[in-house]
């Protein structure tokens, strides 16, 4: 538990009229550090909070403003438009904020600069296809149309991953300059240590004990972190300035973690996360015994769509059956991409039948939505499920997913583009998330 203490400049001030000279110099190259680490861990959060969501959320709005041009192309719906009119403002909305943004490096800059003129283009583009009468009269001239549009939003795209990669990159060196901040912090003030000690023992001692060992605590929580260790956290007994830089730092991981648990294509959670929300979800219904289901989520023939069309017509295919699942599932729902071409959807509490029916929307709606490849074909797509309930169909995480993995292998035997639930109750056996058929 944190308890109030005196600052680290009243603690210093103490040690310096001990120890006298020496004590004073390192005071002042501790304190000279101590500002150049909290500079670097503040622009470090600047570059997460400032700059990497809002490119996040661009990308996000961009993944959405192709579906109204393709839907009213398949449908005719003219409502669609307004649909399409609202998500390109609030993209504009989107690209004024990233226009006011600071960003520090040229090639940034340029980037941005590039996803404004796509988008522009873009827009005219997707305003051309709404003019288009209903049905169109030449089909093959709208699908070429509707191919430019997604192309140029797909360039943008791209686009926008590379100045994420930017800020990705200029957020290391954030983080590598605090680390070596950190080292020649750590060397300068042992080598005056050992000087002070000579002359005031118990000023050296007070010191050691409250700045170094949390210096030292920041630094290992900064070098873990620039190892990939999103989950490590710095524990700090105190409230003053160094503790405060901890929280901050705390802060700062706790951001870039949850970069890190959303599926980069879809949107949806990855693997991890999936796995997480499973172990918590089967906790809670061992507390309150109310059973939840499992959804295993598999695109038909997925491989012969990439072999006919191309890995960007796969993608497509993905993150269309992301929106469907995101647009169709309730906010409790836990939506994760665990594969290639696999989906996994956790329903607490939910049994077995409602989350049949709840597959048999969802697989009807992938069936109506078709997609539009990059040559300008409008095709269909289908997906096959597996259901399963805890636990009804397994009582662990292992028997859970083999029972849905079992009975998506009998979607797949019948034929494809059908639902299936668990046959029966699953001993606990070792199984893994993810297999394929």
């Amino acid at each position: 538990m944190k308890h109030p203490s005196s600052s680290v400049g009243s603690r210093t001030i103490l040690a310096t009229s001990i120890m006298l000279i020496p004590m004073l110099l390192m005071a002042t190259a501790g304190a000279f550090f101590f500002v150049k680490i909290v500079e670097d861990v503040a622009e470090a959060e600047v570059e997460v909070r400032d700059e990497l969501m809002p490119v996040i959320e661009l990308q996000t709005l961009l993944l959405k403003v192709v579906m109204p041009p393709n839907d009213y192309l398949i449908h005719g719906n003219p409502e669609e438009r307004i649909n399409f009119l609202r998500l390109a403002k609030d993209v504009n909305k989107a690209l004024a904020e990233l226009d006011v943004m600071d960003f520090g490096e040229e090639q940034e800059r340029a980037a941005l600069s590039r996803v404004r003129n796509l988008w522009t283009h873009a827009h005219d583009l997707g305003n051309e296809i709404f003019e288009i009468s209903y049905p169109p009269e030449d089909l093959r001239a709208a699908g070429h149309r509707m191919e430019r549009f997604d192309k140029v939003v797909d360039d943008a795209i791209v686009e926008l991953d590379q100045l994420h990669r930017y800020v990705i990159d200029e957020l290391g060196e954030h983080v590598e300059r605090v680390e070596r901040t950190k080292i020649d912090a750590s060397v300068t003030t042992l080598v005056t240590f050992a000087i002070a000690i000579l002359i005031a023992v118990i000023g050296g001692l007070m010191l050691a004990r409250t700045i170094l060992n949390p210096l030292r605590t920041l630094d290992e929580g900064v070098s873990q972190l620039r190892e990939g260790h999103l989950d490590h956290r710095v524990t700090l007994p105190s409230n003053d300035e160094l503790g405060k830089l901890g929280q901050t730092l705390n802060a700062m991981a706790t951001r870039i973690e949850k970069l890190a648990t959303r599926d980069e294509l879809t949107g949806l959670y990855v693997r991890r996360e999936f796995n997480r929300f499973f172990r918590e979800e089967i906790s809670r219904t061992e507390r309150s015994g109310r059973p939840f289901s499992l959804l295993m989520v598999d695109v038909d023939h997925f491989k012969d769509i990439n072999d006919r069309y191309g890995h960007r017509a796969g993608d497509r295919v993905l993150r269309t059956l992301a929106l469907i699942l995101n647009r169709d599932m309730r906010a409790v729902d836990r939506v994760a991409r665990i594969g290639g071409e696999e989906f996994a959807i956790i329903m607490p509490d939910t049994q077995a039948d409602a989350a049949m029916q709840t597959a048999e929307r969802i697989r009807s709606m992938a069936v109506a939505k078709k997609v539009h490849t990059p040559e300008g074909h409008m095709m269909s797509t289908t997906i096959s499920m597996g259901v399963a309930t805890f636990p009804q169909h397994g009582d662990s995480m292992e028997a859970l997913v083999e029972a849905a993995d079992q009975a998506l292998y009998r979607a797949k035997a019948a034929g494809r583009n059908c639902v299936r639930r668990a046959a029966a109750a699953h001993l606990t056996v070792n199984a893994s998330v993810g297999k394929t058929g």
